[in-house]
């Protein structure tokens, strides 16, 4: 998960969540590369574990590469630090924020709030 940091507003953490959409409409093109043997068995014992092809992994790494590219451009137009956060760390902020926080309160002022505003009283 990517987690982004404001500079100068101490610990607040901005959680961001990108989709980008590729669309497979480009033909396959043929590539030559020069990799070490034991890397290429790896990757093709991999793939084979995950029901795929190395060309394809090999796709899907570059194209991931490219939606990090894009998401480092957001974060750096927004002036945000970025950093990784682990699984754990995750469930121990979400246990924290549970303590505070009931999302059932806030949903319900939120449909007072529209029902009043409907209602005109």
């Amino acid at each position: 998960m990517l987690i982004a940091e404001r500079d100068g507003c101490g610990k607040r953490k901005v959680f961001i969540r990108a989709y980008v959409y590729t669309y497979d409409t480009m033909k396959n093109t043929k590539l030559t590369l020069s990799v070490d043997e034991d890397v290429i068995r790896e990757g093709k014992i991999y793939a084979s574990k995950n029901g795929t092809t190395l060309s394809k992994e090999f796709e899907e790494l570059i194209i991931s590469l490219t939606k990090r590219d894009i998401m480092d451009d957001i974060i750096k137009a927004l002036g945000l630090k970025k950093g990784y956060i682990s699984s754990e760390d995750v469930v121990k902020q979400r246990k924290a924020l549970k303590k505070g926080f009931g999302s059932a309160k806030v949903i319900r002022e939120m449909r007072d709030a529209r029902e009043k505003r409907i209602l005109g009283y």
